[in-house]
């Protein structure tokens, strides 16, 4: 299990590697623009195949039709009740017609994610740059100031 795990990770690095050496000469703001647009649209794509577009839109019909039910009938407490009911209930069928897309894009997405945050998440301290640390330190221990890299 840990070499298919392994073999995985060193694909993703692989294909990592060569989408933002693609992307480099853009510079850091315009990659991570690109790489968004793309990824927001392929999200897309996958939820409207992998999700039951018809039960979600039946759904969204029962709610607006209960949320008027409650409206109109809002001086009938038994009424505007099982209303709100069946809004909780239509909520839930829409959060369950979620999971499937949740667990195709799952995967997929942490390790773009992770590859993402391997390359804008740290960067070196550069030369000459003014750097401020801060530290808790125990009693009668030695701080230092902030200084800068030479």
């Amino acid at each position: 299990m840990n070499s298919v795990i392994d073999g995985v990770i060193r694909v993703s690095v692989i294909l990592g590697d060569l989408l933002f050496a693609l992307l480099a000469p853009l510079g850091a703001a315009w990659a991570l623009v690109i790489v968004s647009a793309v990824t927001g649209l392929a999200m897309l794509y996958i939820w409207r195949y992998t999700s039951n577009q018809q039960a979600i839109a039946d759904a969204r019909r029962q709610i607006a039709a209960h949320l008027l039910a409650s409206r109109l009938f809002r001086d009938d407490l038994g009424v505007t009740f099982r209303a709100q009911g069946q809004i909780c209930w239509q909520a839930l069928r829409l959060l369950r017609f979620a999971v499937r897309p949740m667990l195709v894009m799952a995967v997929p997405f942490t390790l773009f994610l992770a590859q993402i945050g391997l390359r804008y998440e740290h960067r070196p301290v550069e030369v000459g740059e003014t750097l401020r640390v801060r530290a808790t330190l125990r009693d009668g221990a030695l701080a230092l100031g902030v200084g800068s890299l030479l």
